[in-house]
């Protein structure tokens, strides 16, 4: 007898969320300028405030001499005291500088900016389940599902190869930003390279990459090993000069519903995993105003 093994289907689910960033520069300058006003009014109170304490021990201890001022004394020996003060201020900057180099860490920040008008939304809340979403279209199949232990309906893709899920959205301004959230099954230790997510921005609607010009961002789901994020850009039927792999270990975030967020700024791409920025290319999109659908394929 013949004991035939079925693989258990690797499944992606998502929830969505469009919006533009017209004023997104704008606001994060404004941040920017706020943040270096602080610092400028820290420093002027610190200096204020060192200058009233000189002051307060001038007047509190008249008949109290200037550190650097001060006669040399002898000791009991008979040798001379001469240290100067600024051979003390060099010390202490060696010591502030081995200070500085003992504790240096590199500081980052969530710096992804939302749009403030709305170009595409979908919880999917409008459809039945079971039914495909109707605000969608693809080449194959997927269906609108429920959780037992997470809110909402969510939009199941269904595995195959070729297979494009592509939301009613007709045109995207130069600025924009995407937002999605994404759950998982059937992923385990064993699940290789090969399965991921590819985020597509493309010249066309039609169950492609694209006709002339594409974006494509890749987020691996691999778990026995650390993936890449892959980025490749194809304009005028021809590779781009972007082709990279960004080494990102997200094994322990694609299990645990990630956020992600797609920014667009004219030639700009970035991209997050939930708080951390992976992708910041200044110069992906080197045509701009071609690039006017968004599509989703499974390897």
């Amino acid at each position: 007898m013949k004991t035939i093994t079925k693989p258990i289907p690797l499944y992606f689910i998502l929830g969505f969320l469009f919006f533009s960033i017209p004023n997104a520069n704008a606001q994060l300058l404004k941040k920017l300028q706020k943040k270096a006003e602080d610092a400028v009014e820290r420093k002027l109170e610190q200096k204020v405030e060192k200058e009233t304490e000189r002051t307060m021990d001038t007047i509190l201890n008249p008949n109290e001499k200037s550190p650097t001022k001060k006669t040399p004394q002898t000791n009991q020996g008979g040798s001379t005291n001469k240290t100067t003060s600024k051979t003390n201020e060099t010390q202490q900057d060696v010591l502030n500088n081995e200070n500085l180099s003992d504790n240096l860490e590199i500081y980052s920040k969530f710096d992804f900016v939302p749009g403030d008008k709305l170009l595409f939304f979908d919880d999917f809340s409008q459809d039945f389940v079971g039914d495909f979403p109707s605000k969608w279209n693809t080449n194959a199949s997927g269906e609108v599902v429920k959780m037992n232990n997470i809110e909402g309906n969510w939009f199941e893709f269904k595995p195959g190869h070729g297979i494009y899920y592509i939301p009613d959205l007709k045109s995207l301004p130069e600025d924009y930003t995407i937002e999605f959230d994404l759950l998982t099954s059937g992923i385990d230790g064993q699940t290789s390279v090969a399965a991921s997510l590819e985020v597509i921005l493309s010249d066309n609607s039609e169950f492609n990459y694209g006709s002339n010009h594409y974006v494509q961002a890749v987020i691996p789901f691999c778990q026995y090993s650390i993936a890449d994020i892959h980025l490749r850009n194809f304009f005028n039927r021809a590779n781009g000069d972007i082709n990279s792999n960004i080494t990102a270990d997200i094994r322990k975030e694609v299990l645990n519903q990630p956020h992600i967020s797609i920014a667009v700024t004219k030639n700009r791409y970035r991209l997050w995993v939930n708080e951390t920025k992976y992708v910041d290319i200044p110069r992906m999109i080197t045509e701009l105003n071609v690039l006017n659908y968004i599509k989703f394929h499974i390897d």
